[in-house]
C-alpha cells in the first residue's frame, strides 16, 4: 500500500462515525443506505458526508448495497489490531522506556526542589506526575522514619498531614477567593516535608551514634518547640524554616497568590494545624506535652 493510500485510510478512519460504519459492513455484511442510517442513527446528510469521505474504503455492490473494498479490510483489520494495542498496553520495551524517563524526570524534579525550588513548585502546575512521584518518595519515607522513631508520631504525622492540606485549601477558598486544583496543591504541599524528612533522618542518626538525640515538637510555623542540645536545635529550627519557605512557595505558585497572601496563609494554617496537632496530642496520644504549651494551658 502506497503512502497516499496510507494517507487517506488513516484521514478516513480520523473520525468515530466512520469507523463505526467500517466496523458495521465488516461484521454485519453489506448494507443497504436505509439499514445504515437506522442501525447508526444518523441523518441523511450526515451519512453522505462520511460515506463521500469514505470513497476507495466503502462501495456499493450490484445490488446497491454499501459493502467494503480490499483497502476497507485492511482499514478494518488496522482498527481491531489498534483496539487490542489499546487493550493490552503498550510493549514491554515501550513500556521500560516510559518508566526510565518518568524516573529520570522525577529525579530531576527532586533535585530541583532541592537547588531551584520556585522552578520545581511551578512545574508541578505543569508536570503532576513526576512530581507526584517525588511526593510519594519524600511522603513514604517521611512516615517510615516517624514509625521508627515512635509509633505515636507516625499516627500523628498522618493526620497532621491532612489537616494541614484540609486547612489550606480551605482557607485559600474561603478566605483568598481562589480556586485551586486540589491535586496539584496536595502534590506540593507533600514536598514541603523534605526538611522534615532530614529532620527525622538526623534524629535516627543521633539515636544510633548514642548522641542525646532533640525532639521538635509541633514542627509548623511559627510554632517551634525543642527538647535537646543548643546545635541540635539550631539543626532543626533552620530545617523548620526551610519548611517554612518551601510551604509558602507552595501556596504561592499552586494559588497564584502575592507573597502577602501565601504569607498569611501559611501563617493561619500552621497556627490553625498546630493547634490541631496539640489537640489530638493531648486527646489521643500520651506523650508529654511541652513545657511552654503546659505553661499557656495551666
Amino acid at each position: 500500500m502506497s503512502e497516499e493510500h496510507l494517507d487517506h485510510m488513516f484521514s478516513a478512519l480520523s473520525h468515530p462515525v466512520r469507523r463505526s460504519i467500517v466496523i458495521l459492513l465488516a461484521e454485519e455484511g453489506p448494507q443497504t443506505y436505509s439499514s445504515m442510517l437506522g442501525r447508526l442513527k444518523l441523518e441523511t446528510g450526515t451519512l453522505n458526508h462520511h460515506l463521500s469521505k469514505l470513497r476507495g474504503i466503502v462501495e456499493q455492490d450490484k445490488d446497491r448495497k454499501y459493502c467494503l473494498t480490499v483497502e476497507g479490510q485492511v482499514a478494518y483489520q488496522a482498527i481491531l489490531r489498534t483496539k487490542r494495542d489499546f487493550a493490552v498496553g503498550p510493549p514491554l520495551a515501550v513500556r521500560r522506556k516510559m518508566i526510565r524517563g518518568l524516573a529520570m524526570k522525577s529525579a530531576l524534579g527532586l533535585e530541583r526542589l532541592l537547588l531551584k525550588p520556585v522552578e520545581a513548585f511551578k512545574e508541578v502546575q505543569r508536570e503532576l506526575i513526576p512530581y507526584a512521584l517525588v511526593c510519594v518518595f519524600i511522603i513514604s519515607l517521611y512516615l517510615l522514619t516517624d514509625l521508627l522513631i515512635d509509633v505515636f508520631d507516625f499516627a500523628r504525622s498522618i493526620l497532621e498531614l491532612a489537616a494541614g492540606i484540609a486547612v489550606c485549601s480551605i482557607f485559600v477558598r474561603l478566605a483568598l477567593k481562589k480556586n485551586l486544583s486540589l491535586r496539584r496543591f496536595a502534590v506540593s504541599y507533600g514536598l514541603v516535608y523534605l526538611p522534615s524528612l532530614i529532620s527525622n533522618i538526623l534524629r535516627i542518626a543521633e539515636g544510633a551514634l548514642g548522641i542525646q538525640t532533640g525532639r521538635m515538637f509541633f514542627r509548623p510555623f511559627p510554632f517551634v518547640f525543642h527538647q535537646g542540645s543548643t546545635f541540635s536545635a539550631v539543626i532543626f529550627a533552620g530545617l523548620s524554616l526551610w519548611g517554612f519557605g518551601l510551604l509558602l512557595l507552595a501556596i504561592r505558585e499552586s494559588c497564584e497568590v502575592s507573597n502577602s497572601a501565601a504569607f498569611t496563609t501559611v501563617f493561619f494554617s500552621s497556627l490553625a494545624s498546630t493547634w490541631v496537632n496539640l489537640l489530638i496530642s493531648l486527646l489521643i496520644f500520651p506523650h508529654p506535652t511541652p513545657p511552654l504549651f503546659q505553661a499557656l494551658l495551666a
